[in-house]
């Protein structure tokens, strides 16, 4: 008996946990993705630089780069791989994608928009930023 209430038990915890976090947290790719998709016109590109890359296929595009993982671009991982990041990055804003998307601080590419794009909405308490060109 004690072995059969510790198995309920356990396993109305693990479904209180998985609803917490499946259920009720907010789904902030889709969420940004939606607010993108009103605003983008046909042919328009976006860049999510160092945040889930799932907005693209939310919102069915491709990504403006081959290297698709930002570990790629925004970590010393490029350098075993002999990419030249800031290149790459500056390829991609000159291309003037509609929307970036940052998550906590990318100074690379926020230095690369400052002036070129505004700020015009913040989620989980500030750390996911979308922008949109000026």
């Amino acid at each position: 008996k004690p072995g059969l209430a510790l198995l309920i038990g356990g396993t109305i915890l693990i479904q209180a946990i998985t609803f917490d976090n499946e259920i009720i947290d907010t789904d902030y790719p889709r969420e940004i993705a939606e607010i993108i998709e009103e605003d983008l016109e046909p042919g328009e590109q976006i860049y999510v630089s160092n945040y889930e890359h799932i907005i693209y296929y939310l919102l069915d595009m491709n990504t403006p780069t081959r290297f698709v993982h930002s570990v790629l671009l925004f970590s010393d991982y490029h350098k075993a791989f002999n990419v030249n990041a800031v290149q790459e990055v500056q390829r991609i804003i000159a291309a003037k994608p509609e929307f970036v998307v940052v998550e906590r601080k990318n100074e690379l590419v926020e230095k690369l928009i400052k002036g070129k794009y505004s700020l015009i909405r913040r989620f989980r308490n500030n750390e996911i930023k979308l922008y949109k060109r000026n």
